[in-house]
């Protein structure tokens, strides 16, 4: 395993085991088709800061297969409050995934594989990259219903058509 730092933190990654599980995953990989997760994808890599990218590039992390994104809700500001889980292997300081500040640009936090987590990352030494990050909408279209997010399993669109969101510090 290799050590690389990213935010201050010092995380253990095992890139090899990390591609070849994202090279498995490639070949059935599933596009949820709802607004909400089109428009993430329409953005690449612009939600994320070069040293998030590094990391991802480090890790071995594919950015186009996150476990899962999540939109929350349109902010004051007219942009949307996003979240979301991407997987790697090796060792981090975990947390419980609350406290992420969704007021910066971006934050994240380590945490062990949550139910959203692809199954082949449900295993010893798995981790979790969650995020937090508010997006503009470059879609053409309105806004669709979350509940027509397929993505097996049915995620978190109960959740987010509660109308709960991340608080404000």
């Amino acid at each position: 395993m290799n050590i690389v730092e990213i935010g201050g933190v010092e995380v253990s990654i095992d890139q090899a085991r990390t591609r070849r599980t994202y090279e498995a995953l490639a070949a059935s990989a599933y596009k949820c088709s709802c607004a909400y997760c089109q428009n993430f994808r329409a953005l690449g890599s612009t939600p994320f800061p070069l040293a998030v990218l590094a990391f991802f590039e480090q890790a071995g992390i594919d950015l186009d297969q996150p476990a899962e994104t999540y939109e929350y809700n349109q902010t004051e500001s007219g942009k949307h409050l996003y979240g979301g889980e991407f997987y790697f292997f090796g060792e981090a300081p975990l947390t419980d995934g609350s406290g992420l500040d969704p007021s910066g640009p971006l934050d994240f936090t380590f945490t062990k594989p949550s139910p959203l987590a692809q199954s082949e990352f449900h295993v010893e030494g798995a981790v979790c990259f969650s995020f937090i990050v508010e997006l503009p909408w470059v879609i053409a279209g309105a806004l669709g219903c979350m509940v027509t997010c397929t993505t097996p399993p049915f995620r978190a669109a109960a959740r987010l058509n509660s109308g709960v969101s991340p608080q404000k510090k």
